[in-house]
C-alpha cells in the first residue's frame, strides 16, 4: 500500500491565497451595506487599477464572510403578502443549453420569469438572448398573458433593465432608457431595490 501511495501522482496543492484576499475588508463593508457580489465586483474592477480578482472569487469571499457571520434574521424565509396587482418580480434565469429551431443548433438559453406578488401566478418563456429589446418585448407578452399591468415591477439588477445598480442605501439605479419608456407607456413603476413593508402593503 505504501508503495502504491509513493508511485501515485501527487495532487497539486490548492490555491492558498485568494485573488481578492487584499480586498476582503472592503468587500465585507460593501456586503454589509447590502451590495451583492456582482455589484462589488463591478465597483472594484472599474475603480481599482490593481484589482485582478474574478467575479467567482468575489462570490466565494461573500459566501465565506456570510458563513463566518452565521444566519441572519433576513435569511429566514417569510412569505410577503401584497395587495392584488401591486407588485410583480421579474428576472432572467440561466436555463442551460437548448436547441434553437431557427439556427438549428444548441445554444445557451435563459428563462424569462415574471411572478405576481399576491397570487404567485407566473409567466415564463425560454429565450436565447438577454438583450434589452428581448427584455422589453417579454414584458409586453407577460402583461398580455396576465390581462393587466402591475403597479410596481421589481427587476433584478441585470443589464437589460439596470445599467448601474444602486450600491448603497439612498443611491438611485440608472435604468435602461428603453425600459423607462416602456414603463411610462404602460404606467408601471420600476423599483430594482427591495420594496419597503409600507410599499408592499399599500396605503
Amino acid at each position: 500500500m505504501e508503495a502504491l501511495k509513493a508511485a501515485a501522482p501527487q495532487r497539486r496543492p490548492p490555491q492558498e491565497t485568494s485573488t481578492v484576499a487584499a480586498w476582503i475588508p472592503r468587500i465585507q463593508r460593501m456586503a454589509a451595506a447590502g451590495a451583492g457580489p456582482r455589484s462589488i465586483y463591478d465597483l472594484l474592477r472599474t475603480t481599482e487599477a490593481d484589482f485582478v480578482g474574478s467575479l467567482s472569487a468575489v462570490k466565494r469571499a461573500c459566501i465565506q464572510l456570510q458563513r463566518s457571520l452565521g444566519p441572519r434574521p433576513e435569511d429566514v424565509a417569510i412569505p410577503v403578502v401584497t395587495h392584488p396587482g401591486l407588485v410583480a418580480q421579474v428576472d432572467f434565469k440561466y436555463a442551460g443549453w437548448f436547441h434553437d429551431p431557427d439556427r438549428h443548433c444548441l445554444r445557451k438559453a435563459w428563462a424569462f420569469v415574471m411572478v405576481l406578488g399576491h397570487s404567485r401566478h407566473m409567466f415564463a418563456k425560454l429565450v436565447f438572448d438577454q438583450r434589452a429589446e428581448t427584455w422589453q418585448k417579454l414584458h409586453m407578452e407577460a402583461f398580455a398573458f396576465f390581462g393587466g399591468v402591475p403597479y410596481v415591477v421589481v427587476p433584478d439588477n441585470l443589464k437589460a433593465a439596470v445599467i448601474t445598480a444602486a450600491l448603497r442605501t439612498g443611491d438611485d439605479p440608472s435604468l435602461h432608457r428603453g425600459y423607462r419608456e416602456l414603463a411610462r407607456h404602460y404606467g408601471f413603476t420600476i423599483d430594482p431595490a427591495p420594496l419597503s413593508r409600507r410599499q408592499l402593503m399599500g396605503p
